[in-house]
């Protein structure tokens, strides 16, 4: 158990408003992250589990299933030379919690021995997991059923190389499915444009620019690995978001979406 003192910095990191009670599937299990640590349980038992993410500065999580005979040793090693370890099975994660205050993702999780891993590179070619952004978590086996996945409200597919709504956000709590269908991988980020600016000027923002960025990271989940999907649970204030895959940004994958006062409103034919 983390200490304290540990938990009351982390509560004033992240004020009230920001970290609104909306309701998460099954149980929540919360992982701490920064420049570069993990902290996260040991073990936790299998079933539904929402992850809930906090991080200090820009991190993402991904989760991955280590087969038999095979070690974090053993992953990190291949991550020195492979985007990913070819013999692990690797999900996407919560991811870019920013001004939302935490990020989530919904599992399945069955018995075994899994990594949460930040696989985010720094300027030198180096994911975030080699410098310690890496955690060990053993799922045991529950005692009762497990629940099934819930319905989503709302489907995000991320195609080659755009972002298709089953239906327009609401302001609130909803579920999403993210799915990817595609043959590469994807990522959701999800930014806010900030009061006084426009989706128009965060899509013509440039980096290099030295103006200030006119939106804010928002949560969302990392890179997809193709034809899976995640569920993730958003709680939006109205207003002008940004959906963003950074991976594929030379391809024109983003895309400016309105989110409307209420969840009558959004149901309403565009």
């Amino acid at each position: 158990m983390l200490l304290l003192a540990v938990i009351a910095g982390l509560v004033a990191a992240y004020p009230a408003s920001q970290m609104g009670p909306i309701v998460l599937p099954g149980r929540v299990v919360d992982v701490e992250g920064g420049d570069f640590y993990l902290r996260a349980p040991d073990s936790i038992a299998a079933g539904l589990v929402t992850l809930r993410f906090r991080a200090t500065g820009e991190h993402a999580l991904w989760v991955v299933r280590l087969p038999p005979g095979k070690s974090m040793g053993d992953w990190l090693a291949a991550t020195r030379t492979h985007d990913l370890a070819p013999w692990a099975t690797t999900w996407a994660g919560p991811a870019f919690p920013g001004a939302a205050g935490a990020a989530n993702a919904t599992y399945q999780f069955t018995a075994g021995r899994y990594l949460l891993a930040c696989l985010v590179r720094d300027a030198k070619g180096f994911v975030h997991a080699q410098k310690g952004m890496v955690h060990l978590l053993v799922v045991v086996p529950a005692h009762d059923s497990a629940p099934r996945l819930p319905t989503p409200e709302i489907t995000v597919t991320l195609s080659d190389y755009a972002f298709e709504l089953s239906r327009p956000l609401h302001s609130g709590s909803q579920l999403v499915r993210v799915v990817n269908p595609s043959g590469h991988f994807h990522e959701f980020r999800l930014t806010r444009v900030l009061a006084g600016h426009t989706g128009a000027e965060a899509l013509r923002w440039n980096p290099g620019s030295g103006v200030p960025r006119p939106d804010e990271d928002y949560g969302g989940v990392s890179s997809l690995p193709p034809k899976t999907s995640l569920l993730t649970t958003v709680d939006l204030p109205p207003g002008e978001y940004l959906f963003v895959c950074v991976p594929q940004l030379e391809h024109g994958m983003l895309k400016v979406v309105r989110v409307v006062g209420s969840k009558r409103s959004a149901a309403r034919p565009a």
